[in-house]
């Protein structure tokens, strides 16, 4: 047999072999490990702020393999992309309205809490009146007042309730109740060294130089954020092992943990309540 006869069966036979290496046989198994899954993740922006998601999903991906394509966006924003089919999962508030209403005509999965973000009073630097020491909102409400300062009404529609609701209960009076000016609440509340109430992750993006963040952790001041799975979505089943993952115990203890950078003593995460 000649040389170049030789040489052609060699090449022949170490293509084949690297052929069937890659042929997957129905029924049976491959050693061949499939292309990682791309999971399209869409949250609102605080979910990603100071890196908190990106920390919850690097072990994940390391794990399973999963890419996770990551988007944010304000809460509207996300439902466009759903009704786009841009997305495999969504996280947002729970109470949101139109993914409610999406959940409800069968476009989501049934909602899974995950989550919750705190409300903060927002005093001056050293939190003269004292509200880190309290339990609950009326008692911080109190001591605000005991204290000589004043609280600067936050009229954004979240705000409002919670603060009628402990303002008409504790002993704050009208002369202590301010309402901001057109600088807005946060320097209204600066220059007159008073309180007032926001969301921590919002304040933390736009912080006012004087003041300080004072989180109590009541139940009344935490915001739940929910996980929703697109119906039908190319990787639904991969989004709901990803939901599983972050409503485990695991994920759940760990989530107390994490701080917003500049913001080491105040807790940004709770489990869901």
């Amino acid at each position: 047999m000649s040389l170049l006869i030789k040489l052609l069966k060699i090449c022949f036979f170490t293509l084949l072999a690297g052929l069937s290496s890659t042929v997957v046989v129905a029924g049976g198994n491959s050693s061949l490990r499939q292309a990682p899954q791309t999971l399209r993740v869409m949250s609102v922006v605080i979910v990603q702020q100071g890196g908190f998601l990106d920390g919850l999903l690097a072990p994940y991906q390391a794990q399973t393999g999963v890419q996770i394509e990551l988007s944010k966006g304000h809460h509207t924003h996300v439902a466009q992309a759903i009704a786009a089919g841009e997305v495999d999962l969504v996280i947002t508030h729970s109470k949101v309205k139109a993914l409610q209403k999406l959940e409800a005509n069968g476009v989501l999965r049934p909602q899974q809490r995950l989550f919750a973000n705190p409300v903060a009073f927002i005093g001056p630097e050293g939190d003269p009146a004292g509200v880190a020491s309290v339990a609950d909102p009326l008692t911080a409400f109190d001591k605000i007042q005991a204290t000589g300062h004043c609280f600067v009404l936050n009229r954004h529609h979240r705000m409002l309730a919670l603060q009628e609701q402990w303002i008409a209960a504790s002993a704050i009076n009208s002369p202590c109740l301010l309402e901001a000016g057109e600088e807005g609440f946060l320097k209204t509340a600066s220059h007159q060294q008073a309180y007032t109430l926001w969301s921590l992750h919002p304040y933390a993006r736009r912080p006012e130089a004087t003041l300080s963040p004072v989180v109590i952790g009541h139940k009344s001041l935490l915001e739940n954020l929910s996980g929703w799975v697109v119906e039908g979505s190319p990787a639904e089943k991969e989004a709901q092992h990803l939901l599983a993952y972050l409503a485990s115990e695991t994920i759940q203890q760990r989530i107390t943990q994490f701080r917003l950078p500049g913001y080491p003593n105040q807790q940004a995460w709770w489990p869901a309540k």
